[in-house]
Formats: C-alpha cells, structure tokens, sequence
C-alpha cells in the first residue's frame, strides 16, 4: 500500500450564509490526494472547522486499521501552524505546496454541493467580474481571430493574476464557428483540445461570443451590468471535477489577464516564435507577462539549415493564383492528366476534406514552360514567412526559392489552407493550369510535396486546430 497523503482544505461560504454569520462561515475539507475522497468536512470559524474535519477523518481512518492514517498532510501557509499538533499526533508531515488542480476542483464540488450551486465555493467578487468583463469587452473589440486562426497558440507566463505559471491560449473563430479564447495551464495545446470528442482537461477556462438569442437575455443583461455595450453575448466556462461549470474567482483573474495578454500581441502585430513581455495594470499592483507565439506542432530537434537564391522572375507576373484544395477522390486523375507530375518523396495519409493546393494559371506556352521549370527545381513546398500583420508565401525548392504572393496574416484563405495542411501531415500540391483553373482544363503540372521533408527528420508531431469542447456559454 502506497504512502497516504491528505490535503487540509477549507472554503469561504459567506455568499451562501447571512451576514451576520459570515465570520463563521468556512467549511474545510479533508481528502485523499490520490482517489479525491473526501473522508471529512465541517463547517465553522477558521481556522476551527479545519481542525474539526481533520479530527474527524482521523477518527474514520484508525477505526479501519493504522494503514489508512496518513503520512503526510498538505495544506495552505495559514493552516500549518493550527494543524501542526494534530500532525505530529499522527506522525504525519505537515507540507505547504499549492493544492493540485484536481484535489481543488474537487473540495469545489464538495462545498457547492453543501450550498446548493454547480461545485464552485469561491465565485468571482463584483470587482473581478468587472475586470473580467471589461478584458472581454477589449478582446470583443479588437477582434484577434481576424488574424489568427487556431492552428497557433500563445504560451504566456504570469508573475501573479491569481493564478501565476504557465499557460496555454488558443484564439477560436477565425472560420466564423465560435469566437472566443480558450485557456490551459502548461507550455503546450493539449490532445483533448483537438478531439472532436474529448472534455478539455481540468481547470480550462473560455471565453465565448454567442449571438443574442431568447436563451441568452439573461447572460446579456448580467453582462449590461459591468459596462457590456456589444451585440454578441459574452460566455465563460470552466471545466470542473464535475463537467462544465462557472468560473470561480482565480479562474476569473487569470482568463481577464489572459484575454488583456492576447490583445496585447495582436495589437503589436507579434509573428510566430517572437517572444514579447508586459505589464497589466491592477489595483495591487502591476502584473508582468511574457509571452510566445507558437505553432500548434513539435518539430523535431534536428534541423538542416537551408541557403538559396531568391528568384522572383521565374514566374510570370500576369499569372491567376488560388490557394484551394483537390478532393481526395479527384487525386488519381488529376495525376494521370498532368503533363509533369512529382510524387510525394516521403509517406503520406489523406486527412481532412481534401489536398491542399496552390493553383497557378497562366497560358498556355507559358504553363508548360513552367511547369518544365519546377519539375527541373524539384519543389519542396510552399513556406510562410510572417512579420507586421502581413504573411508571404514562397515556393521553396532544391535549386531556387520562388516568391508567390504577399498577404495579411488574417486572409480567410490562408487559415483554411494552413488548416489543411495541418490534417494532411503538411502534404500539398502545386498545381500549374489555364487562367480560368476550369476542371476539364490541362494540368501542365502538379507537383506533390510534404512540407518539412527536407527541413526536419521524420519525427514531426502535427495537431489539428484547436476547439474550445466547453459548448456555449451564458
């Protein structure tokens, strides 16, 4: 039997109690750490009802044998000290470190089910939601998910928001399905977020506009309260031990910080893998942040560095230029109609609706000239090289590096096909036809590709975007 490890916790209760009671008005809960059974609770002045708890989950444990008396208690600063006696009586260690996710989430359960609400003890103050509503207001206003869609994420760090580390945001709505901010803690996009049928994990927090709807009066006149002036109704959601709930006070503090965070880099116009830090300004203080912009994929470490030329007179400037897709069930033909052809030089699985395609059309003596050109090059794939708010796409190959077009970062286009190449393991095509790019028209080219081929070793780990699983909020 493994060592027995306890964790001491107690809630405020006093939105639930009269006023006069409010001093009075703590429930702690003792639970396992690792089956998050809660083996004793009570109610009282603190740090009284702790004590209480304490002794009666101990008196439970020796009635079942020695084994069950635990060898370690965690708990908060404040309460080492009152539970100090009971913890040598014991034999138990008494360790302050944070209480985990899980084992919080779950005395949350066990208090708002003692006050009659979804499991969250500690509810936002009206001062925090203010500040919530006003982050969500800045957010709704400068509207980031024009620029970036959810194939990237920002891994942002925090000295103190009330819930200071390490945390994961994905902006959601660039394809115009739901617009908002989703919020982890750690350093990358968890699986579940990309699992069309998986709960994000435990603590996730979202940000969530929704069209005004009869349902949704209620959430919209909450939201008049705190200064809320925009048509779409503001959601946030968490998720707890239980499901899908409310936030409670440190969730509000950190999505606001998080939402402020996001505005900030979009308004400074960060490209992907540009660090950048900050201040938010609070009533206690400055909060300083640091953030990345990061691609929502692991490259492998190893990683061969590429010279070439930049040519940018290969290709004709009277050309018609689409970034669309093949569907899968069209691939054979098209290969077989297609006066040059190259095969992909590595493994590839079909994913997602179909090809990703950069189709380029021009006449009919310039196509097959070009077309001789790339098969002599050997494209390798199409890159994007982002900065300012504007993204350019080049066509590199084994020989030269083409140059095709220049483009806001927040261009639907660009998020869709970067999208697809997200579910087709970054397997696409070139495609060289006729102006009109009509389906019966010629192929003087189509050259298959798998971006990363020839940049990194064959270990890539590539996710689909990003969804925010917590459904609409109110």
């Amino acid at each position: 039997m493994s060592e027995v490890e306890w964790a001491v916790v107690q809630r405020s209760l006093a939105e639930a109690m009269a006023p006069a009671d409010a001093e009075r008005a703590w429930m702690a809960v003792v639970m396992d750490v690792p089956s998050l059974y809660a083996l004793g609770t009570a109610v009282g002045e603190r740090p009284a009802s702790a004590q209480q708890a304490l002794a009666a989950a101990t008196a439970a444990a020796r009635a079942r044998g020695a084994a069950y008396l635990p060898r370690r208690l965690l708990t908060s600063p404040d309460l080492a000290e009152p539970l100090a006696a009971m913890a040598a009586a014991l034999g138990a260690e008494v360790v302050v470190r944070p209480i985990p996710e899980p084992v919080r989430e779950s005395v949350n359960w066990v208090v708002g089910a003692v006050t009659g609400g979804d499991g969250v003890a500690d509810l936002p103050t009206p001062s925090t939601w203010r500040m919530l509503y006003q982050a969500a207001a800045g957010f709704a206003a400068a509207a980031p998910w024009k620029r970036w869609a959810d194939d990237v994420h920002f891994q942002i760090q925090l000295d103190d928001a009330g819930g200071d580390g390490e945390w994961v945001a994905v902006v959601t709505g660039n394809a115009g399905i739901q617009r908002g901010l989703v919020l982890c803690r750690g350093t990358a996009v968890p699986a579940e977020l990309e699992d069309e049928g998986a709960q994000p994990p435990l603590g996730t927090c979202a940000f969530q506009l929704d069209a005004a709807s009869p349902a949704a009066k209620a959430g919209l006149r909450e939201a008049r309260r705190y200064g809320w002036t925009d048509a779409l109704v503001p959601g946030f959601r968490a998720v707890g031990i239980r499901g899908i709930q409310r936030l409670n006070e440190g969730q509000a503090r950190i999505l606001a910080a998080a939402l402020e965070v996001t505005v900030a880099l979009h308004q400074r116009s960060v490209g992907v893998g540009e660090a950048v830090s900050g201040e938010l300004a609070r009533e206690a203080g400055p909060v300083r942040w640091r953030a990345v912009v990061a691609p929502n994929h692991v490259m492998a470490e190893s990683v061969r560095l590429v010279s070439t030329e930049m040519r940018d007179d290969l290709l004709p400037e009277r050309r018609v230029q689409q970034l669309s897709a093949v569907r899968w069930s069209d691939l054979t033909e098209i290969r077989g109609r297609a006066a040059r052809h190259q095969a992909p030089d590595r493994p590839t699985v079909e994913g997602g609706d179909g090809l990703p395609v950069l189709f380029l059309g021009m006449g009919a003596e310039k196509g097959r000239e070009v077309a001789a050109m790339l098969e002599a090059a050997h494209p390798e794939g199409i890159v994007a090289v982002e900065g300012g708010g504007m993204v350019e796409l080049v066509l590199l190959c084994r020989s030269v590096a083409l140059p095709i077009s220049r483009m806001a970062a927040s261009t639907p286009g660009l998020a869709r096909f970067r999208r697809r190449l997200a579910r087709a393991g970054q397997w696409h095509a070139i495609v060289v036809t006729s102006r009109e790019m009509r389906r019966s028209d010629p192929v003087y080219g189509f050259f298959e590709c798998v971006l990363g081929a020839w940049l990194a070793e064959p270990g890539v780990t590539r996710r689909r975007p990003a969804r925010s699983g917590l459904g609409r909020g109110v």
